[in-house]
């Protein structure tokens, strides 16, 4: 078996093929060597990341190799990703909204309409034609008019604003994630630094939710994704939404924003 540290010729040396720093400061960075091959092997040794080089100038683990066979040669992918010691990462906000259709009875203002155009309790929507005949009476002439059609007939929901809002960030996996990440997930929270996003008018008769997080082993670190849902006008219920997952605080102590040289979001 040959040795899979030597590749040809100094001039094979591995070639630095991509190196990006992500939004979070997680580095993604891919070499490629390659040696003369005339036949492809069948010896799978060469996948190991144990003989990967080092990727320059930044200390991440390799996380994946790739072999790729042409015209005799064996062309070799290292892939590597983590965050270096030392290196700064930042924390990343995200806000997705979007329109969805919820109860017109739990509108605002149903009082109002239903006064307006009606309401029917057998079918739960309003009738298709306008209160009262639309009729004139009393002393006038002439034949009345017919019943009037409702602009409103047979509305049953309406359009409100939705909206989920994240907090996206990088962890050395030297440690375990963080206690505080799991920290009154199914509770009605104040999301970290959603005032800089959506502003408080638009947060009036709403509040939100805070879901279970997505983690993500990315080489030396942990991508940890902290997910909050935006409530309707009649906002969450905190005595329905309440002692999940247990007591904590849902924030880092101040130990641990120190690693993250760019502050938590406020």
């Amino acid at each position: 078996m040959s040795n899979l540290n030597v590749f040809g010729s100094g001039g094979d040396d591995p070639r630095l093929e991509e190196l990006r720093v992500e939004r979070t400061g997680i580095v993604v960075g891919a070499l490629r060597r390659q040696r003369p091959e005339p036949e492809m092997p069948t010896n799978l040794d060469w996948l190991a990341v144990e003989v990967a080089p080092v990727l320059p100038g930044y200390a991440v683990p390799c996380v994946n190799v790739y072999r790729r066979w042409s015209n005799a040669y064996g062309h070799y992918f290292y892939i590597y990703e983590g965050v270096p010691p030392g290196h700064r990462t930042r924390f990343i906000r995200e806000f997705a909204g979007e329109m969805g259709e919820s109860p017109i009875k739990a509108h605002p203002d149903f009082a109002s309409l239903r006064k307006k155009y009606g309401w029917s309790e057998a079918s739960q929507d309003f009738p298709e034609f306008m209160p009262g005949n639309g009729g004139g009476g009393g002393l006038k002439s002439g034949p009345k008019e017919g019943p009037k059609p409702s602009p409103m007939a047979g509305v049953r929901a309406w359009l409100t604003p939705r909206g989920s809002y994240s907090v996206t960030f990088a962890q050395s996996s030297a440690n375990r994630v963080p206690s505080w990440v799991f920290a009154k997930v199914g509770e009605v929270v104040k999301p970290p630094g959603i005032e800089r996003v959506v502003s408080s008018a638009s947060l009036k008769e709403r509040n939100w939710l805070k879901l279970m997080p997505v983690i993500r082993e990315r080489g030396n670190a942990f991508e940890i994704t902290m997910p909050f849902l935006m409530s309707g006008l009649n906002k969450w219920n905190p005595d329905v939404y309440k002692a999940v997952t247990g007591a904590g605080s849902p924030e880092p102590s101040a130990s641990d924003k120190i690693e993250a040289a760019w502050g938590w979001p406020t």
